[in-house]
């Protein structure tokens, strides 16, 4: 058995995904691209005998489900994973989570998170899902409206969460709104998830509420990433049906009334030394504590 190490078996998948979307705009080869796939998938679970770190291991069960998930795409069928009992304490490989998740229409493929370990955030996580029991809108902002503070990854973080829960049966559906037609996205979306046939001679916001008024049935969550100006997104927000969530992340600090804010502010020192030490070395962090300690302060 060839070792792989998580970082090659990351590039493989980056550029595979990239030339699969290359290849959908032009001509499409079905079962080349399924064997290449199958193939990838094939080394994710050998490396999961020897890849025992938790967090490389949780990136690499996340690499798997993205395969699968492309695969399913594809040929409209979850892959049969076979699962060694090599794995780490007998561990499943997220086999059975997998065939739940794929059930659920979602692009969070698109816009994978690049966290290992979120930290320091658990309980707005849990804030920001009962916000949006009680109402339809809740905009993810900050207390300074600084940029890099968290808003999109605690997005990731809640949309990942509950499609591994179904929360949302009807879709989750992430827009990125930073200078990219949303209304093209919505269609897109509605097209590939649901085989919309939707009204080409129509214009764009026709076709726009088409998609909103024939979603699949079942609570749906619609992610507007990145919002700038309201007025750009005003038109394709989703009816004000209870059943669509809307949840949009943005620099401003006020956007419309109708959305309740949720604040973010910056991390603890606490949580903010463990986060660093998610991305660097433990011993290290330890050796140069007081110059860690005085970077997390910047």
């Amino acid at each position: 058995m060839n070792l792989y190490t998580l970082q090659e078996l990351q590039i493989e998948w980056d550029k595979l995904r990239d030339d699969i979307q290359k290849e959908s705009e032009t001509e499409f080869n079905d079962q080349k691209n399924i064997e290449m796939l199958s193939g990838l998938l094939s080394k994710c679970i050998d490396a999961g005998q020897y890849i025992t770190e938790p967090g490389e291991r949780a990136n690499l069960q996340w690499i798997a489900r993205e395969i699968g998930d492309t695969i399913f795409r594809i040929a409209k069928e979850y892959p049969d994973i076979i699962i060694s009992s090599s794995f780490t304490n007998k561990e499943m490989f997220a086999c059975s989570e997998m065939q739940n998740v794929y059930s659920v229409p979602n692009n969070l493929n698109n816009y994978r998170t690049g966290t290992t370990k979120y930290v320091g955030r658990d309980d707005v996580i849990k804030i920001l899902h009962e916000q949006l029991k009680v109402t339809e809108q809740v905009a993810i902002t900050s207390i300074t409206g600084m940029g890099g503070i968290g808003k999109t990854e605690l997005a990731l973080q809640y949309a990942h969460f509950h499609l591994r829960q179904k929360t949302y049966t009807g879709g989750i559906c992430w827009l990125d709104c930073r200078e990219k037609n949303v209304g093209l996205q919505i269609i897109s979306f509605a097209t590939s998830q649901f085989s919309l046939q939707i009204p080409k001679e129509e214009d764009l916001q026709t076709q726009i509420d088409f998609c909103w008024h024939n979603w699949s049935p079942g609570d749906v969550l619609i992610i507007f990433d990145d919002v700038v100006d309201y007025e750009e997104i005003a038109n394709c927000l989703p009816p004000p049906e209870l059943r669509f969530k809307v949840l949009i992340t943005t620099r401003q600090k006020w956007l419309t009334q109708s959305f309740q804010r949720l604040e973010l502010e910056v991390l603890d020192k606490d949580a903010a030394l463990e986060l660093l030490i998610s991305y660097v070395a433990s011993a290290r962090i330890q050796g140069e504590l007081e110059e860690a300690e005085a970077f997390v302060k910047i």
